[in-house]
């Protein structure tokens, strides 16, 4: 999966020209933490951040002659947005970031990810999320697996160490149920 597949591409972004006080509104009103601040051709330039914000001397004059540019954090990372998701985990891990702008071929902005977009999909590899039946078995026979589930339509499949989680939907979950102890330890199953 690429990052593309996994960004926001409604991505609220300021200018670095733009007053301080103004982006402090449209952070408050967008509910954003965070924004990326691009340059006119639409580049990622920095990162407005609350915390910085706060950090910032408050006083009425000095916000309201203040711009983005002045305060905006300047050393960020950025993601091509055909980047593996993979690789944009590793780099959020170990850098210890939530947050990065994703960019075109061009070097412009086309989307932002975060961290609860990264959850977001690995809850769905997992088939934490949506209807269907989600199980969790000892072991990874996959084949004898998927024989099991083979009137199923199987949505996601994980195998993690001597242990297999997955997600499919069913109109017979008690036969599923059945054939599954016959081969495997149940560990946990779920049906919605």
């Amino acid at each position: 999966m690429y990052v593309r597949d996994r960004m926001n591409k409604n991505v609220i972004k300021v200018q670095e020209n733009l007053l301080l006080s103004k982006a402090i509104v449209i952070m408050r009103d967008c509910k954003h933490r965070r924004l990326p601040v691009v340059d006119a051709m639409n580049r990622p330039v920095g990162i407005l951040d609350q915390r910085g914000i706060e950090n910032i001397d408050s006083t009425s004059f000095m916000l309201s002659n203040t711009k983005i540019g002045e305060v905006m954090q300047t050393g960020f990372f950025k993601i091509n947005e055909n980047a593996l998701v993979e690789e944009c985990a590793l780099m959020m891990k170990e850098n210890k970031i939530g947050f990065v702008p994703v960019v075109d071929n061009a070097g412009g902005i086309t989307g932002v990810i975060t961290s609860y977009d990264m959850l977001k999909g690995l809850m769905r590899l997992l088939g934490v999320s949506g209807e269907g039946c989600r199980v969790i078995v000892k072991g990874t026979n996959f084949k004898k697996l998927l024989s099991v589930l083979s009137d199923c339509d199987v949505q996601s499949l994980y195998i993690d160490g001597d242990t297999t989680i997955v997600k499919f939907t069913t109109n017979d979950i008690d036969t599923v149920k059945y054939a599954l102890t016959n081969y495997f330890e149940l560990l946990y199953l779920k049906a919605e």
